[in-house]
């Protein structure tokens, strides 16, 4: 994994995902789409080949181990 391809983007959804714990309270707080979200995220754990946020209904966790 190279650092330098992490985009500022990806890590801004990373915190506030973590913060808020939900994709599409963390896309209203970015004034970005849930989808926009969804896929910085998904991209960032392809990059980093690990699971970052389990996804449920009710929001996300962060991923353990």
């Amino acid at each position: 994994m190279n650092p330098w391809k992490l985009k500022l983007s990806q890590i801004r959804a990373l915190l506030a995902v973590a913060e808020y714990r939900n994709f599409s309270e963390a896309a209203l707080q970015l004034a970005v789409t849930q989808s926009t979200i969804s896929h910085a995220i998904a991209t960032l754990e392809n990059e980093l080949g690990v699971v970052v946020f389990h996804r449920t209904t009710r929001g996300a966790a962060h991923a353990s181990g």
